[in-house]
């Protein structure tokens, strides 16, 4: 399941090739590739065959990006349709998933996302504590599997272990519907490249079914828990004793620091179950969604020296074709009369600079995401006017340019 390899052209060839490395010659060396297609997300390549006229394994039969909360729900459904056998490729936001189908059921599944870990499911399934499965894994050696070991220890038996390997194909299905953004690849006769160690057969037309339905719970839950990189941060006065385990394992988290994608991970609750754990919990008053707070002095000092680069430009700008005498007048009268602009100083420095008063410090209590917010305000506001002003004094022509320059600039900064 690893990524291929890195490609190397050569002007003199019009072919690409998959080598070891970098540092190998493009010309000679690795296998040679063409390109089939490519998109935004995902480049194609069709493998020449050698010399001798071996024939390449493995065929695309589909491949795309996914666009919509139902695009690997429709993949899947033309895949069930047409019986085909063949193996598809999820490639999501952190993830890479692995589906095998043939004949209108699915037979084996792997991930490369800790979520979707034997360990893990084991835990979110409720059939071992998070402190069972760890003592186990401090004693687990390869190339011993986890699964053995807990049926060698007298901790599940084999029956249970046969149903939780079906259940981990099974989720590790839903958690590839469920991606949202990355690309797919639908594959036909590579069978050689993929040798699963255990098979299922499992019908995807039940899987299908149970998959839409979570799509739909989700869809519904977006509406009170709308991102994964929100904050959950706990209202005051949320008597926690009488909730469920799930919801107080959520709950000890939700400090407005973490992120639901990052509790999820931390939890083992995985990304469905944490988003169905905070809706309720949202729901029940306990705790409110606030994006990740940005209340660092190493933030708002980044902040105020980002926009002073652009007050600096349109300074230097005015002081070679206009007034900048009158230019700062109009600042500083503005300064002192506008509104929300309390955590800035009355006046700009010599260079058109300026900096935060002391208030700024008093207030560093208020919430973090607020602060950044509001002198993030006050700085726009400023630039604003700084360039109102500046077109009072200099042509133009040079006035158009300018302003397309600091629309640039402040578009391009990271805020």
């Amino acid at each position: 399941m690893e990524r291929k390899r890195p490609l190397l052209s050569d002007e003199d060839d019009p072919r690409l090739r998959v080598v070891k490395s970098f540092g190998d010659a493009p010309g000679g060396a690795g296998s040679p590739y063409r390109v089939v297609a490519d998109t935004p997300a995902l480049l194609i390549l069709e493998k020449i065959p050698s010399v001798n006229g071996t024939p390449t394994t493995g065929r695309v039969l589909m491949a795309g990006e996914i666009l919509s909360n139902t695009t690997i729900l429709d993949v899947v459904n033309v895949i069930s349709a047409s019986r085909w056998a063949g193996h598809l490729h999820v490639y999501g936001f952190d993830s890479h998933r692995l589906l095998t189908f043939d004949q209108g059921t699915l037979q084996h599944a792997t991930s490369n996302h800790p979520e979707d870990r034997l360990n893990r499911l084991l835990v979110r399934l409720g059939i071992l504590t998070a402190t069972q499965v760890e003592e186990a894994m401090r004693i687990l050696r390869p190339p011993r599997r986890l699964g053995r070991l807990l049926v060698e220890e007298g901790l599940i038996t084999n029956q249970e272990l046969f149903d939780l390997l079906n259940k981990q194909t099974e989720e590790i299905f839903f958690a590839a519907l469920l991606e949202t953004e990355g690309s797919y690849l639908f594959t036909v006769g590579d069978e050689n490249q993929i040798r699963p160690n255990t098979l299922a057969h499992i019908s995807i037309q039940e899987l299908l079914l149970r998959g839409a339905e979570r799509l739909d719970s989700v869809k519904e839950w977006q509406r009170l828990v709308p991102d994964l990189d929100l904050c959950p941060e706990l209202l005051p006065g949320v008597e926690v004793t009488e909730l469920d385990p799930k919801l107080r394992q959520v709950l000890a988290l939700s400090n407005g620091e973490r992120t639901l994608r990052e509790i999820a991970g931390e939890t083992w609750l995985g990304k469905y179950e944490t988003l169905k754990v905070t809706r309720e919990l949202v729901r029940l008053g306990c705790v409110q969604l606030v994006t990740r707070r940005r209340d660092s002095s190493e933030d708002v000092t980044r902040l105020v020296a980002s926009f002073n680069e652009v007050l600096k430009h349109i300074f230097a700008v005015v002081e070679q074709r206009g007034n900048v005498d009158q230019t700062r007048e109009e600042i500083d009268r503005w300064l002192e009369q506008g509104e929300g602009l309390q955590f800035l100083a009355a006046g700009l420095k010599q260079d058109g600079s300026i900096e935060l008063t002391p208030r700024y410090a008093e207030l560093s209590e208020v919430s973090g995401a607020y602060l950044f917010s509001e002198i993030r305000s006050a700085l726009f506001q400023v630039t604003s006017f700084a360039l109102f002003a500046a077109s009072m004094s200099i042509p133009s022509e040079v006035e158009r340019d300018l302003a397309r320059t600091v629309y640039k600039r402040l578009h391009a900064m990271e805020l």
